[in-house]
C-alpha cells in the first residue's frame, strides 16, 4: 500500500499543498482510519488501490481487486450506467456523487453512496472513490426461506428406531447454529418441519442467499459424512409484517402463513413463467473459440434475455417448488430448442447448460433420456449437457453416475466447477468429459496464483477447460497468458458457427 500511496497527488494549482509533506507511510495509516471504503481507479476503471475500509464493508481482499475492473463488483443491474458514468466522469474531470448497488465477497449486495473525483498524478489520470454503505432502511421482516432440516428424511431412514430418542436434539443443534448467524432483530420460528426464519432488513435475495448458507450449515452439522445424499432445502422469500407488539414467541402463525402464500404464488408463477417460455424463447447460440481466435466447432445454448432469461435467474437461484422443478424445465426446453438448432447446422456441436444442485434427480434424467432417445444419434452425438451449479462438496460417487448416465445417451457430458479449490470434485471423473467449463469470475477472483494452478492441473489431466462470460480485454490477456484453450464472451470475436 505504500507504493501506491506514493501515486496518490492532489492538485490543488498554484497554492501550496500541505499533503505534499505526508509520507507514504502515513498516509496509509490515515486511509487505514478512514470507516467508509477508498479506491483508486486507473483511466480503464480497474482498481489500483483499496483501503482496509473496503474489505471492512464488502469482504474482498485486496488481492482479488486489484487489477480488476470496478464493474466486477457491482450488481449486475447497475454495471452499463456504471460504465458509462465513469467515462463521464473521467472526461469532465468534476467531483460526482451517486448511489449504486455493490455486490459483497458473500454473495449479498449492499447499497451504497458513492463520492468521486478525478485527480492528476504522473501524467495519467486517476478516479479516487470513497465508498459509503447506506444506513439499512428501518427493518422490515422478511421470510427468507423455511430451513428444513436437510436430509431429515434421510436421517430418519439411518436411524430407524433411535430417530425418536435424537430428533430432538438435531433440532435444538440445529436453532444454536442458525441463532449465532441471525442478527438482533431477525426472528426464528420452530415448526413441525424444521425452522422459519424472518431476516429483518435485507432484500429477498439477500435473504434466500443467507438461508442457503444457513442451510448448508446445519446439514454439516447434523448429517456430518451423510451430508453427501442429502438434498438442498428450498428457499422462498415473501415480505411480512409482524406488528413490533407481537413477541417473538408469538410470530410463528404469522410467518407460516405468509410463506404458504409465497410458496404458492411462486409455484403459480413459475408455471406460468414455463408456459410462456415453451412458446416464445429462442435460442441465441454463442460461439467458444480457441486461445488463438480460431472457432472451436461448439456452441453455448444460450436463449434470449426475456422469457428464458428470466427463467435462467430463477433457476440458478435455486427456487423451485414440488412443480414445476424450473431447472428441470429450463434444461428441457434448451433442449428442444438445441435439437431443432442442430437440424439446420452441418457440423457445430452444442453444449446445452443444465442445473443439477442435487444429483440424485432421477426423475429428471428419465425426462431427458427420453427426449434425447426420440432424437436421431448423429444429432444427440452433436449435443453435450453442461451439468452446473453442483456443490463444492458433492460426491464424487453420484457425479460418476450422472456422468455416466449422460454419456449413454450420446455424448460425454461436461462439469461446470464452482472454484478453483473445488478440483478435488473431477479426480476419477475428468477424462471422461466433454471438458470442464468455468465462469470467468470464479476463475479469477480467488487470485490469478490458484487460477493458474488449476489450469497447469486440468492441462496434465489432458482436460478442456472452458472458461465463460468473457467480457473484458484484460479477462482475455490473463486468459491466454494462462493457456487456457477455449474462452466464450463478449470481449471475443464471434467466429463462423458452422466451424
Amino acid at each position: 500500500m505504500n507504493a501506491q500511496a506514493r501515486h496518490i497527488e492532489l492538485d490543488h494549482g498554484a497554492e501550496s499543498n500541505p499533503l505534499e509533506f505526508l509520507s507514504a507511510s502515513l498516509l496509509a495509516t490515515v486511509l487505514t482510519l478512514v470507516p467508509e471504503g477508498v479506491a483508486v481507479l486507473n483511466q480503464a476503471g480497474d482498481y489500483v488501490m483499496v483501503s482496509p475500509g473496503f474489505t471492512r464493508h464488502f469482504g474482498w481482499q485486496r488481492a482479488q481487486v486489484v487489477g480488476r475492473r470496478f464493474t466486477a463488483f457491482l450488481d449486475d443491474q447497475d454495471r452499463g450506467d456504471a460504465e458509462a458514468r465513469h467515462m463521464a466522469a473521467q472526461e469532465a474531470g468534476a467531483e460526482h456523487q451517486h448511489r449504486a448497488r455493490q455486490r459483497c465477497a458473500d454473495g449479498s449486495v449492499v447499497a451504497i453512496q458513492v463520492h468521486s473525483r478525478t485527480v492528476a498524478s504522473g501524467g495519467h489520470l486517476y478516479r479516487v472513490v470513497l465508498l459509503r454503505p447506506e444506513p439499512k432502511p428501518v427493518p422490515r421482516l422478511v421470510v427468507a426461506g423455511r430451513l428444513q432440516l436437510v436430509g431429515l428424511d434421510r436421517v430418519r431412514e439411518q436411524l430407524g428406531a433411535r430417530w425418536d430418542a435424537v430428533a430432538e436434539r438435531a433440532f435444538a443443534t440445529a436453532e444454536s447454529v442458525i441463532r449465532r448467524r441471525l442478527d438482533r432483530l431477525d426472528v426464528l420460528s420452530r415448526v413441525a418441519e424444521g425452522f422459519v426464519v424472518c431476516f429483518a432488513g435485507l432484500t429477498a435475495s439477500e435473504a434466500a442467499f443467507k438461508a442457503a448458507a444457513l442451510s448448508d450449515e446445519v446439514t454439516r452439522r447434523l448429517v456430518g459424512e451423510v451430508a453427501e445424499s442429502a438434498s438442498r432445502a428450498v428457499s422462498f422469500a415473501a415480505e411480512v409484517s409482524v406488528p413490533p407488539e407481537v413477541p417473538e414467541s408469538a410470530a410463528g402463525p404469522v410467518l407460516n402463513r405468509s410463506l404458504a402464500e409465497a410458496q404458492a404464488q411462486a409455484l403459480a408463477d413459475s408455471a406460468a413463467l414455463v408456459q410462456q417460455a415453451a412458446g416464445s424463447a429462442t435460442l441465441l447460440p454463442e460461439p467458444i473459440l480457441h486461445a488463438t481466435g480460431r472457432h472451436s466447432g461448439l456452441v453455448i445454448a444460450e436463449m434470449d434475455d426475456g422469457v428464458g432469461g428470466r427463467l435462467e435467474r430463477l433457476a440458478a437461484l435455486g427456487w423451485t417448488g414440488q412443480e414445476p422443478d424450473l431447472p428441470a424445465e429450463l434444461l428441457l426446453l434448451r433442449l428442444r430448442l438445441a435439437l431443432a438448432w442442430l437440424g439446420t447446422s452441418e457440423r457445430a456441436t452444442i453444449l446445452v447448460q443444465g442445473y443439477w444442485p442435487s444429483l440424485s434427480q432421477r426423475r429428471v434424467l428419465d425426462r431427458v433420456a427420453r427426449l434425447l432417445l426420440e432424437s436421431p444419434r448423429p444429432l444427440r452425438e452433436r449435443l453435450a449437457i453442461e451439468i452446473r451449479g453442483v456443490p463444492a462438496d458433492a460426491p464424487r460417487a453420484r457425479l460418476f453416475e450422472l456422468v455416466a448416465a449422460l454419456t449413454t445417451l450420446g455424448r460425454a457430458p461436461s462439469v461446470e466447477l464452482p472454484a478453483p479449490a473445488a478440483s478435488t470434485l473431477l479426480e476419477g471423473i475428468v477424462q471422461r468429459l466433454e471438458m470442464v467449463t468455468m465462469h470467468v469470475d470464479s476463475l479469477l477472483l480467488p487470485g490469478l496464483a490458484r487460477a493458474e494452478a488449476l489450469v497447469r492441473e486440468l492441462a496434465a489431466w489432458r482436460a478442456r477447460l472452458l472458461v465463460r462470460a468473457v467480457d473484458q480485454e484484460e479477462q482475455f490477456t490473463a486468459l491466454y497468458a494462462m493457456g487456457v484453450p477455449l474462452l466464450a464472451g463478449r470481449a471475443l470475436d464471434g467466429g463462423d458457427p458452422q466451424g
